[in-house]
C-alpha cells in the first residue's frame, strides 16, 4: 500500500505545485 500511494500522493503534490505556479504566473500578469 505505501509502494503503491507514494508515487500517487508525489504526483498529486508534483500537480498541485505546477498548478499554483501556473496559476501565480497568469495572475501576476
Amino acid at each position: 500500500k505505501l509502494q503503491k500511494g507514494l508515487p500517487a500522493a508525489i504526483l498529486c503534490i508534483a500537480l498541485g505545485k505546477v498548478l499554483g505556479s501556473l496559476y501565480y504566473f497568469y495572475k501576476g500578469w
